[in-house]
């Protein structure tokens, strides 16, 4: 038999959020000065890698949708013989 999920109510995630708050300021008491300092520049590396990979997705989204363009009016200008040639020699390179 399945177990009935009951709603909580706001006043109990409210209470959960306090909860929790109080045992990460309590936790963050008790830690050395070594262990704050090692925390805190753990946060501040996370932060400059994860706005880091947002800056490179948009990026390289910028540049596809820039080279896209680019690519059809080449295909759509070149003759097949001048794209055998050209391709031929990105080839060799």
């Amino acid at each position: 038999m399945r177990r009935q999920r009951t709603e909580k109510t706001d006043d109990q995630i409210a209470a959960e959020k306090r909860c929790r708050a109080d045992a990460r300021r309590l936790e963050r008491a008790q830690e050395t000065f070594e262990q704050r300092a090692q925390r805190l520049a753990q946060d501040l590396e996370s932060r400059h890698a994860r706005k880091q990979q947002a800056t490179d997705q948009l990026r390289d989204a910028r540049i596809v949708s820039d080279r896209e363009p680019k690519r059809a009016y080449r295909a759509a200008e070149e003759t097949p013989e001048a794209r055998a040639q050209r391709v031929t020699k990105e080839r060799l390179a």
